[in-house]
């Protein structure tokens, strides 16, 4: 028998492949009903999770109600999927400089944990400005 990884794994809602959710965008909803993108999981209540590939962005778009569907409840998300690209890179860019405002003030050694959230933000950030060519 195989070995178990202990990787948690969640399905994209545009291609429904199955990753590890360090690699997926997750999304939620606010508490007005918005999509929004959540870099580092933290936001409370379902997510959803999107590949960072133009062509997941758009097959979650074809297919109506995607994420009212994985939300269980009525979201409004932007109008298109190049809005909702650029809302995720920004999303993404933000916390990348909220991360590096945090580690400037610690002590060497101290922030392994953030130390890997920005690695992990910076491998997303670039895949997501791949799909902007």
């Amino acid at each position: 028998m195989g070995k178990k990884s202990d990787a948690p794994v969640r399905s994209c809602i545009g291609c429904r492949s199955k990753f590890p959710k360090e690699e997926l965008i997750r999304f939620s909803a606010d508490e007005n009903g918005r999509v929004r993108v959540d870099p580092l999981y933290k936001n409370p209540g379902r997510g959803v999770y999107l590949c960072p590939e133009m062509s997941c962005f758009r097959q979650a778009f074809k297919k109506r109600g995607a994420f009212n569907r994985a939300l269980r409840r009525q979201v409004e998300v932007p109008q298109n999927p190049e809005d909702l690209l650029y809302e995720t890179l920004q999303a993404f860019e933000k916390e990348r400089e909220g991360i590096k405002k945090r580690l400037k003030g610690l002590r060497e050694g101290e922030g392994k944990r953030l130390s890997l959230s920005l690695q992990r933000i910076d491998k997303m950030i670039e895949r997501l400005r791949l799909c902007e060519e």
